[in-house]
């Protein structure tokens, strides 16, 4: 089960960061742009790491740990993929009102 959200995740997380990231580059707001996805993916395998060792010291939590830690990469994940398909369509509205886009990306 765990392949299986961990594959799931990753398909829905790393297109929204790459959403993310590319949004930063064509408005000339990098930095800001990729802190967001960092910070996504630090929170992210930091619960990894947290988890695996709640679970090394009391492995009878491993079901409600792994139950916590996955609901919380899938809203992360989400709110990837959500905020990056907000981006993608506050571009596709600035270009049509004329604002000025770094298209040379």
């Amino acid at each position: 089960m765990e392949v299986a959200l961990n594959s799931i995740s990753s398909l829905i997380f790393h297109p929204g960061t790459a959403m993310i990231l590319k949004y930063g580059q064509l408005v000339n707001r990098k930095i800001p742009y990729f802190v967001i996805p960092f910070l996504m993916h630090f929170i992210l395998d930091s619960g990894v790491l947290l988890s695996d060792f709640i679970v090394l010291g009391k492995p009878s939590l491993d079901i409600e740990v792994t139950t916590i830690f996955w609901s919380v990469a899938m809203i992360i994940s989400f709110s990837a993929l959500l905020f990056g398909l907000i981006l993608s369509e506050k571009l596709k509205n600035d270009e049509l009102f004329g604002m000025r886009i770094n298209s040379h990306y």
